[in-house]
């Protein structure tokens, strides 16, 4: 059995830093921790071996040795999602606050956007009925229109509350994944 080798790069240690400031920092840590594990989980239950895990601010990046079917594809990227939404279940009176945080990075991830797990889930399925270059048409529309849309929302969200500029920074997170990334900027 080869070693893992595990990859944390800047934007990890900054977001670290960001979550370790807020007062509730176990309230954000467990149920990231939890949903990524559930990737590992579910890479390993499908009998693979993972080569290397990079940890970034968009979470966890695992290659696995060898190519994955669409249907192995679209299970790991399901899996963090539901382990996100079974840990609100389990939480929802426990902890309101780190279950809150499950359910909203679970429905988050459903997005099918870049780095999301929705990409994940819906591209196996695109690929596979369409084939792989209308699917990549197809998912280059939905980052653009999901990061205008997010965009717009997150901009609305400031405006109101004055004060919440998380989604905010997740739309621009989304802009610099679907715009700059293509252009070798980022």
């Amino acid at each position: 059995m080869s070693k893992i080798r595990i990859h944390p790069s800047c934007g990890l240690w900054l977001t670290g830093l960001f979550v370790i400031a807020r007062q509730a920092a176990i309230s954000y840590i467990v149920p990231i921790l939890f949903h990524e594990l559930c990737h590992v989980a579910a890479v390993l239950m499908l009998g693979r071996s993972i080569s290397l895990i990079s940890l970034g601010a968009s979470g966890l990046c695992i290659n696995v040795r060898g190519a994955l079917s669409y249907r192995q594809q679209a299970v790991i990227s399901a899996s963090g999602p539901l382990g996100s939404i079974i840990l609100y279940l389990i939480l929802h009176r426990l902890s309101p606050v780190c279950a809150t945080v499950s359910l909203s990075l679970g429905i988050i991830n459903l997005l099918p956007l870049s780095s999301f797990d929705g990409r994940g889930i819906l591209y196996p399925f695109l690929a596979n009925t369409l084939g792989v270059t209308k699917c990549e048409s197809i998912c280059r529309v939905l980052d653009i229109a999901g990061t205008v849309i997010l965009t717009a929302l997150a901009l609305t969200a400031l405006v109101l509350t004055r004060a919440n500029a998380s989604v905010m920074l997740l739309a621009i997170y989304l802009f610099s994944l679907t715009f700059l990334k293509n252009d070798g900027i980022f």
